[in-house]
Formats: structure tokens, C-alpha cells, sequence
């Protein structure tokens, strides 16, 4: 039985339509005509493949232009990207402390025994760890009026990874951005390794997109306790809110604050 891609045509929280529709010629190339009738039409399959991978393949390029899709086997639905998926646990947690940034436009959750930091970065937004276990997050802050219209959110974290990469010693790449469909903002994230006093370190770096902000988030540990981490590490960016996302948010007041490695 094969998988089908659906088109809903509804948009994510934080993408325009101009710039959906952008994404739709440029990505997929589209021509006019053929955006009109998929945007005129009532949920359109737009991929059918005996592959589940190559399904959610289009459903992840969907997402990352900015649009909601479904995914489909037969009449049943394997999940909507709007919507948790249906085999999700839906028994949370209590609610975690969350920490906001310095100037209050963003709050991220804090895991167990984490705690604000200072001294990490000068220039950062956030500065947060656990420094018993080494394991810190620094978020940094870029208007998306200082930048070109046409630079993608991918190309702006690669650009990052790259950046990052050229500045610490023995700094090499170990995963490519990519597209982080548990984010409510547009969000791609890569991985990389430096060379710190002697110890490698190994960093997640998140960036997410709002309509006026890159945010870029760098989370790190010793390499050898990453994979243990990486979990935790998507749990944060994935938890990143803008002021107002999430009424009654509690956590650490904002106070006065590239990681001290970068």
C-alpha cells in the first residue's frame, strides 16, 4: 500500500504566504500556474510512493518551506505535521522552568539541574548549563533586516556551522544541517566537534527563524556524553517560544548577560 503526501495549504506560524509560495517555485519548481491550482485545491496529493522514507522526505521539504502537510497509507493518517502524531505519548511531564532571554523575546525549557550562567558569551541573549556535567547552551540574536532576503534559513546555518568551524581548533563537521520538524518556528540544525583544552567537545547548533530574528542556539558537552545528550539538546531548541507563544510562562526574570569556546 502506498504513501501519500497531502498539501493542506495551510501555512506555519512565523511564514508569510509570499514567502511560502517562494519557497513552492524555488524549491519544488513551480511554475504560476501550478502553484494557483495546488493553492485552489482541496487538499492535493502532491507525492504517492511505495517508500515511507521518500513520503516524509517531501513532507520535511514542506515543512522547512513553510507549509503543513499529511502524511497518508491508504485512507489512514500516519500524521499531520499541525498535529502530534498519533502514536505520540500524550502524558506530559510536569511543566520545566524556563529561562528568558535578556531582552525577553524568547524563553527556552531548562533540563533538570541546569541553571542560568554568566560569563559564557558577552554578546549572548542566554547563557545557561550545568556545570558540573560541562554541558552549556548559549542562544545569540541576529535581525533578519541585517541580512540578504534571499539568504535561506538553511544557507544561514550552514553559514554558522562554517563560521564556528573556521574559529576553534581541530573544529570539523559531523552532521550537515537539517530541517527539525518538532520546532513551532522554522528551525535546522547541524553538529560539529572542537578541540578544547585538550578534550573534544561536540555542539548542536539550532538556528530558528522568526519574521524579525535568527536565532541561533549552541549546546555542547565532551563528545564522549553526546549521544546521551543529543536527546535533551533537540528537547531545548524544540522548547525555544517567542514572548507571547506560551501565555503564563514561568522561569528566571530577564537579566543583564559564541560560547567561551567559540
Amino acid at each position: 500500500m502506498s504513501f501519500r503526501v497531502v498539501f493542506t495549504g495551510e501555512l506555519r506560524e512565523g511564514f508569510s504566504r509570499r514567502r511560502g509560495i517562494e519557497t513552492l517555485a524555488q524549491r519544488f519548481n513551480l511554475g504560476f500556474e501550478e502553484i494557483r491550482r495546488l493553492l485552489a485545491g482541496n487538499r492535493a496529493t502532491v507525492k504517492a510512493s511505495d517508500s515511507q522514507q521518500q513520503a516524509e522526505k517531501i513532507v520535511r521539504a514542506l515543512w522547512s518551506g513553510g507549509w503543513h502537510s499529511e502524511l497518508l497509507r491508504g485512507d489512514r493518517t500516519v500524521f499531520r505535521t499541525n498535529r502530534p502524531r498519533p502514536d505520540r505519548d500524550d502524558t506530559k511531564p510536569a511543566e520545566p522552568e524556563v529561562l528568558w532571554a535578556t531582552d525577553g523575546s524568547f524563553s527556552v525549557p531548562l533540563p533538570g539541574g541546569w541553571q542560568r550562567c554568566e560569563q559564557l558569551n558577552p554578546e549572548a541573549l542566554l547563557q545557561a548549563g550545568d556545570s558540573q556535567n560541562h554541558r552549556y547552551l548559549v542562544a545569540l540574536g541576529q535581525p533578519v533586516a541585517e541580512l540578504s532576503e534571499i539568504l535561506t534559513l538553511s544557507d544561514y546555518c550552514d553559514a554558522q556551522l562554517q563560521q564556528c568551524i573556521d574559529k576553534v581548533a581541530g573544529g570539523r563537521l559531523c552532521a550537515a544541517p537539517a530541517p527539525l520538524l518538532e520546532c513551532e518556528l522554522p528551525a535546522y540544525a547541524g553538529e560539529m566537534v572542537a578541540l578544547v583544552g585538550g578534550v573534544e567537545v561536540q555542539y548542536l547548533i539550532a538556528c530558528l527563524q522568526s519574521e524579525v530574528c535568527f536565532y541561533t542556539l549552541f549546546l555542547w558537552c565532551e563528545r564522549e556524553d553526546f549521544d546521551t545528550q543529543r536527546l535533551q539538546f533537540l528537547e531545548v531548541a524544540a522548547g525555544l517560544r517567542l514572548s507571547g507563544q506560551r501565555a503564563g510562562a514561568v522561569g528566571n526574570e530577564p537579566a543583564e548577560s559564541v560560547p567561551a569556546e567559540l
